[in-house]
């Protein structure tokens, strides 16, 4: 079978469509999940560390005290929104230019949210988990209405 011109440029033209139409949906999907990042950070910034500060003992539970806790706070802080702010710049420009880039910062991206997670998980969870009914009680003061049901 004979390709013509008029069948490439067809061909081209659903590439490029098909390639806008990922881009589209990669910026949508990060966009959704830094939104729900946001609010995770929310709870753990206002309630959980705040909860931490102020009634944990860092020997009591061995909790991440002081260097770890400070850099969940600094990846709250700095690292993930300048990440994610290297990454909004790269989806106001052109697909074709910008995918290299947009891989980069979500490699990232996941990897500072997966050192992230393995600190929680590492330091903060196993306590928490094992806290008594007192300050556990406690805990659930510092709760807003949108993550009461939750914790």
């Amino acid at each position: 079978m004979e390709i013509s011109i008029g069948d490439s440029n067809s061909a081209k033209a659903e590439n490029l469509k098909n390639d806008l139409m990922l881009w589209e949906s990669v910026k949508s999907d990060f966009l959704k999940f830094n939104s729900k990042l946001e609010g995770h950070t929310e709870f753990e910034e206002k309630q959980l560390f705040q909860f931490i500060r102020e009634h944990v003992k860092p020997d009591t539970h061995k909790l991440l005290f002081p260097v770890h806790f400070q850099s969940l706070h600094e990846q709250h802080d700095s690292v993930i929104p300048n990440i994610t702010q290297k990454l909004v710049s790269c989806f106001q420009g052109q697909p074709q230019k910008q995918w290299t880039q947009v891989i980069e910062h979500l490699k990232e991206f996941q990897n500072e949210l997966f050192q992230h997670l393995l600190i929680e998980e590492r330091g903060l969870v196993m306590p928490w988990l094992n806290w008594d009914d007192t300050l556990y009680a406690t805990y659930r003061t510092y709760l807003s209405w949108k993550f009461a049901p939750m914790y």
